[in-house]
């Protein structure tokens, strides 16, 4: 499925569209270029979320755990300064009760953890305005672009 945003807002609102439909269990991979829009979709996803913190890129930690209630988070991860490399303690974050955000997936080299997964590419066209594809790898992430192209 691809999208085409014209400003900021409209990734935002991608976002929360998506939030709604995504199950804990999640994992969703986002790349594409630096700018190309990744953190402001992990923005708008954790405000739908109902998340008042301050979503920044996690580049230099890794990973930061935001609490949706008292069970469920959402896992943010930049796999940036990643390039080829094991990241190992990602898997124990990978369960029912967690959604994975990873910012520049492809940089990890143990990418067979991801068995089923909603893979997100952010691709550059102008200043503002960037095309964003939706690629589900799994029955469950079929039926969510499924569900996103009734809401779009």
């Amino acid at each position: 499925m691809e999208y085409k945003s014209k400003n900021i807002e409209d990734t935002l609102a991608l976002a929360s569209k998506l939030a709604h439909l995504i199950p804990y269990g999640s994992v969703i991979l986002l790349n594409g270029d630096l700018g190309a829009g990744k953190t402001t979709f992990v923005q708008g996803f954790a405000r739908a979320k109902k998340i008042n913190e301050k979503i920044t890129s996690p580049t230099f930690t890794l990973l930061k755990i935001y609490a949706i209630t008292d069970k469920n988070c959402l896992v943010h991860v930049d796999a940036y300064r990643l390039e080829n490399a094991l990241f190992e303690e990602l898997e124990d974050y990978i369960n029912e009760n967690n959604i994975l955000l990873i910012e520049w997936s492809h940089n990890l080299k143990n990418q067979e953890i991801f068995e089923q997964y909603l893979a997100i590419d952010f691709t550059y066209i102008s200043k503002n305005q960037r095309k964003i594809t939706l690629t589900a790898v799994g029955e469950q992430y079929q039926k969510i672009i499924e569900g996103m192209k009734q809401n779009v």
